[in-house]
């Protein structure tokens, strides 16, 4: 699959500012000596060295991964074609979701926010989720204006979590 560096960007720049997220972008491309589109292990590869460097921007490209991989997997069913499946990174409690919500929120706001996106989600009634679909959840909770900066949050301290683990 080929990537065009503009979405690869776009994936970076949805948890950091945009112009951050095209120097950070640039700047890898330029040590790779890589021109125009890219493969999606390119992109990877890119993605990989900025969340090595660690912070926001770290995090930042480990969630644009998991996006472009998503795309990726997405764009391969649609085609037909068969792509090995993505092993998810972490499993991760919705426990443990709620917890990083409850202080915010309280328990039983923060309960029923989950349930409810998980619901939205096709998931209720689900205890463990695998990383991708914790970050899903918590992107879904960012649709809602009143939840958008704690879900924004919350996914950070989430990757936060599941990196240790």
């Amino acid at each position: 699959m080929i990537i065009p560096t503009d979405d690869v960007i776009a994936a970076l720049a949805q948890n950091v500012d945009r112009a951050y997220a095209t120097m950070l972008v640039e700047r890898e491309i330029r040590e790779r000596c890589l021109e125009g589109p890219m493969s999606l292990e390119a992109a990877m590869t890119i993605l990989r060295s900025i969340e090595n460097r660690g912070g926001a921007a770290g995090i930042a490209a480990r969630l644009a991964s998991l996006r472009l991989t998503r795309k990726a997997a997405e764009a391969a069913t649609s085609a037909d074609t068969a792509q090995p499946a993505v092993q998810p990174r972490a499993r991760i409690r919705v426990r443990q979701v709620i917890a990083i919500l409850v202080g915010t929120l309280g328990p039983e706001v923060a309960e029923q926010t989950v349930a409810e996106g998980l619901a939205a989600m096709g998931l209720q009634g689900t205890s463990v989720l695998d990383e991708e679909q914790a970050i899903a959840l918590l992107d879904r909770l960012a649709t809602n204006p009143s939840l958008t900066a704690i879900a924004r949050f919350a996914k950070v301290r989430l990757l936060m979590v599941a990196t240790r683990a």
